[in-house]
């Protein structure tokens, strides 16, 4: 086999009018400069490569009316090409990402359609395809505006989604009113064969004592063939077994290494290649990573627990969206994201409502982190006739994209769905069924945020953070009850020297210094806080949590730990102090109550944990040494520590036997909690799609310090 690869020469005119198809525009050889008074179409305008079009078009791609015309009429892509004399007899047409809705033609000739936006697809081109001449492909990308309503019993205007997209008009700060990412963002490609092609592969493993079974099938195009088989380890190369067959395997590997996250040990990942066998030779190959891994996810009404391999583990996540243009993003900065998030001793990442770029996976795989996989299947959508299906088939596409990875821990099929309906008839039931279908042995949670649910049993908890009226976190009903949190975090603007990276928002934000400072100090606060909780609470009954967010996926966008441009916020402080695989925790709300030690690990340990007490001045107002054994995976309440002043600083060092530094904690005036900061949203700038951190009162506008 043959593969062509259409990286260059592309030309795009969007069809402002609707008038191409009637026009003529499908027609080979059609230009619309050839017909002068044909003024409802443009010219076709060259292209340097497929990415979304707002990159490639605009300065500003992030926020601004400007880019919604972008979404406001489809584009259509041109493509002139020859193939080779000698290709083989047979050729497939596989285009390598549209997004959203995508229509294809090839010499006239309409070859069908497609929606999503990070799959492949692919036709049949044999008969259309013009071996001795130029070939002309056409498709067509759009990725339209859904309408905004007020519905029956929703906190604000939401988004009624007819696209199975997460990636577009979040609505709630989180994302921009006018970014709706649309283009062909992955080139084309053209296989060209003799008798037989393999179309694709579906890989589902199991664990069976010290055994694998795997289980494989090839999709073929052209009839029969031999696929040869053939599992080595990734890390050493060496072969571990091989069979040949028709292209289905069920074969049972014995003495396989588990794969498990990297805080339990080696992600143990080994290489499928699938082999297409003619006269004895091959003449094509397809791999995947691959590894073999048991992961349960027990829900009762009391406990939401993982398992991995059998073994119980406390999660310590993050949710993880980076940007909302996947074409803007670079392996280089997904490797550094994740590496930054090991040594952080995260060890499950979420995927929030979007599918990531395969080297995500690939790298989460090697690096030993779990994933959670959200579906883009967000709050409210339209249920119409029609509509279940669509949801399936994008959800099919993601679980063949993502389903055979190790890394993959749990599917999420819906994120907060507004609607019990959804939960109950459809399409929560349709869709967890067919993940449990798909991918067997992977963890569904048919809808985020339904804790009471044991078809969820996962919380998101925004308290002190999203609602005015919730003037501090302490005040917070939900968290002593959450079985599993899956979503907790504070919005906090990057501090003014990356705002000065877009003087429009700066401008726009128009924040002192000290405005910044309290809150990047809330949001440190905030996280460390939920986070020690949970963690003090480990099995009684929490079993894990993930911070929302990483870091922020536009510019304006201030969820995260790390603002867009790679600068911390002090929100990272807190995953450092209190989110290791080991910590040292003072226990205290508006008094301070116990000193605490957690070991996430699976060894026991002998170790110490002191604590220094001070004034503000520095002066000793207690130190305590405690001895303490942490038994694996557990939470120790090591003594109490009650009576300390409001003012004061804490320093916990937890020191192993053997001399190590466990963890590390401080603490500046714990028992005084700051309070929701005065002038927090709610408003939203919808043109800029950011937080305004106003004061309220006329005469404070009017010295013009907020707006």
């Amino acid at each position: 086999m043959r593969t062509l690869v259409l990286e260059k020469g592309y030309e795009v005119l969007q069809d402002v009018h609707g008038k191409a198809e009637e026009r003529g525009l499908t027609g080979k050889g059609f230009e619309p400069t050839d017909h002068p008074i044909l003024h409802l179409l443009s010219e076709f305008q060259p292209i340097d490569h497929p990415a979304h079009l707002q990159l490639l078009f605009e300065e500003q791609p992030d926020f601004g009316r400007h880019l919604r015309f972008y979404n406001q009429a489809p584009w259509w892509y041109r493509l002139r090409f020859r193939v080779p004399e000698d290709a083989p007899p047979h050729a497939v047409l596989r285009v390598g990402a549209a997004d959203y809705f995508a229509e294809v033609w090839l010499n006239g000739v309409r070859l069908g359609s497609h929606e999503g936006y990070f799959h492949s697809f692919e036709f049949g081109v044999d008969g259309v395809l013009d071996r001795s001449g130029m070939n002309e492909l056409l498709i067509k990308v759009s990725s339209p505006w859904d309408p905004e309503e007020c519905l029956p019993g929703l906190r604000c205007g939401q988004i009624i989604r007819r696209m199975i997209k997460g990636t577009y008009e979040h609505a709630d700060s989180f994302g921009c009113r006018d970014v709706n990412p649309v283009g062909l963002w992955k080139p084309c490609e053209i296989d060209f064969y003799d008798r037989g092609r393999m179309a694709g592969i579906r890989v589902v493993t199991s664990v069976e004592g010290t055994s694998g079974r795997l289980k494989a099938e090839v999709r073929l195009d052209g009839g029969q063939g031999r696929v040869r088989f053939t599992l080595r380890e990734a890390d050493t190369g060496r072969r571990v077994w091989r069979r040949e067959c028709g292209g289905c395997i069920d074969d049972v590997i014995p003495d396989i290494r588990l794969w498990t996250s990297y805080e339990r040990g080696l992600p143990a990942c080994y290489r499928l290649s699938a082999e297409l066998i003619e006269d004895g030779e091959a003449v094509q190959c397809i791999e995947r990573t691959i590894g073999f891994r048991t992961v349960e996810l027990r829900r009762t009404p009391d406990r939401t627990e993982y398992y991995l391999n059998g073994e119980r583990f406390f999660v310590r996540g993050c949710s993880y969206l980076p940007d909302f243009y996947l074409s803007r993003l670079s392996e280089a900065r997904i490797r550094r994201d994740l590496e930054q998030m090991v040594s952080l001793g995260i060890n499950m990442v979420r995927v929030h409502v979007h599918a990531q770029l395969p080297a995500f996976y690939e790298y989460c795989d090697e690096l030993g982190l779990l994933v959670m996989q959200d579906n883009d299947l967000n709050w409210t959508f339209d249920m119409s006739e029609g509509f279940l299906d669509r949801a399936l088939d994008v959800f099919g596409q993601l679980l063949d994209y993502v389903g055979h990875h190790p890394c993959v821990c749990t599917i999420c099929a819906i994120n907060e769905p507004n609607y019990p309906v959804y939960m109950e008839e459809c399409p929560g039931p349709q869709l967890e069924a067919l993940a449990a279908s798909e991918t067997p042995g992977i963890p569904v949670i048919r809808g985020s945020c339904q804790y009471f649910s044991l078809h969820s049993g996962d919380s998101h908890n925004y308290a002190g953070a999203l609602f005015e009226d919730k003037r501090s976190y302490l005040d917070n009903e939900l968290r002593d009850k959450e079985k599993l949190n899956t979503e907790f975090g504070m919005d906090c603007p990057p501090v003014p020297e990356s705002l000065r990276n877009v003087p429009k928002l700066y401008e726009r934000l128009a924040l002192t210094q000290e405005k910044s400072e309290e809150l990047q100090e809330y949001q440190y606060r905030l996280i460390k806080h939920f986070i020690e909780n949970y963690r003090i609470r480990k099995y009684n009954p929490c079993a894990g949590y993930m911070q929302f967010l990483y870091s922020d996926p536009l510019p304006q966008s201030f969820f995260g730990v790390y603002d867009f441009f790679g600068v911390p916020k002090k929100g990272l402080q807190a995953i450092r102090e209190s989110g290791g695989r080991f910590a040292a925790i003072l226990e205290a709300d508006t008094e301070s109550r116990a000193l605490w030690a957690v070991n996430d690990t699976t060894d026991a340990w002998e170790a110490e944990l002191k604590a220094e007490v001070t004034d503000p001045d520095g002066n000793t107002i207690r130190s305590i040494r405690q001895a303490v054994r942490l038994a694996p995976d557990s939470a120790v309440r090591v003594c109490e520590l009650k009576g300390l002043p409001e003012r004061c600083i804490v320093f916990l060092r937890l020191t192993a036997e053997d001399g190590r530094v466990l963890a590390v904690n401080r603490y500046v005036d714990p028992m005084r909690h700051p309070a929701h900061p005065e002038g927090h949203p709610f408003y939203i700038d919808s043109e800029y799609c950011v937080p305004l951190y106003r004061k309220p009162g006329a005469a404070r506008l009017a010295e013009g310090k907020w707006k």
